[in-house]
This record gives C-alpha cells, sequence and structure tokens, in this order.
C-alpha cells in the first residue's frame, strides 16, 4: 500500500550524527546536476594530481585525458557508480536531496557527518525508500512472506 508521503512525495526525516535533515526526492535537475558534479570531481582529480612542475604540454594532455574520461560519464555508469559510492559520492547524493529543506547545509558538512558508517547507511537507506528503489525491495519481501505463510496454510490441511 502506497504512504502518503510516498504519494505526495513528502520529505523523508533521516538522522546524520545529531542532526536530523528533510530529504526529498530527486528530481531531473537534480540528476543532471549530479552528472555536472561527477565530471568536475574527475577533472578535479585529474588536476590535483598533476606536478607542479609539469610542462604547459604535459598540463594540456593531463586535461585533455581528464576531459576524456568524463564524456559519457553519469552517475548511473559503471565508473560514475563506483565513484558516486564513494563518501564525497554520498554526500553530493544526499545534498541534493536536502538542500531545498536545508539551504545552510553544504556537501562538504555532509560529507563530514558520512564518516560515521551509521549516518552513511541512514542516508543510503533513505535514499532508496524515497526514489523507489527500497519500496520495490519492501513490497517484494512482503509478497514472499504473504506467500510462504499461504504455502504453509495449504500443506496443513
Amino acid at each position: 500500500m502506497t504512504t502518503a508521503q510516498e504519494a505526495t512525495a513528502a520529505p523523508y526525516e533521516i538522522r546524520l550524527g545529531n542532526r536530523t535533515f528533510r530529504m526529498s526526492p530527486l528530481t531531473g535537475a537534480d540528476i543532471a546536476e549530479l552528472d555536472n558534479w561527477l565530471c568536475a570531481y574527475v577533472i578535479r582529480g585529474v588536476m590535483q594530481g598533476i606536478p607542479e612542475n609539469a610542462s604547459e604540454a604535459d598540463r594540456r594532455m593531463m586535461m585533455d585525458v581528464a576531459i576524456s574520461r568524463t564524456i559519457g560519464l553519469t552517475w548511473f555508469s559503471g565508473e560514475g557508480a563506483r565513484l558516486m559510492s564513494t563518501v564525497p559520492g554520498w554526500a553530493q547524493i544526499t545534498w541534493q536531496g536536502v538542500k531545498t529543506n536545508h539551504p545552510d547545509v553544504t556537501p562538504d558538512m555532509l560529507c563530514d557527518l558520512l564518516f560515521d558508517p551509521s549516518s552513511l547507511r541512514e542516508a543510503q537507506a533513505a535514499f532508496e525508500i524515497i526514489n523507489c528503489c527500497g519500496r520495490a525491495k519492501k513490497n517484494e519481501t512482503q509478497n514472499k512472506t504473504h506467500r510462504a505463510g499461504r504455502n504453509k496454510k495449504k500443506r496443513k490441511k
């Protein structure tokens, strides 16, 4: 059965550390922002790895490599999903969900909170629940339990 929260896409309360946040489902614009963040994250990582004494040609070559790595990169792609599964990636995903209700929060603040494993699990579970992934699992589990109960009754007869 669909809850009122699911039907209206109401924010879902999560507790990270000693703070409570209201996380909303991601929109198409949020997903586009996550893809943009991911590309910038990859480029920043490559640029930070360039030695200070690198020649201009080497710098350009590294920048070209960084840009080519981002072509076709989305948070759903294999490489993108791997990068988004890091704590900074989850901080960005969580921020996309809470920024509307908590404009004072930054991804860096969330990153600090998500280094606590219980906070990270809470953010991941909330994301699944409000973005429909968890709802299907919950329903599947309920259906299996219901079927198992029916099968037991049939066997008893």
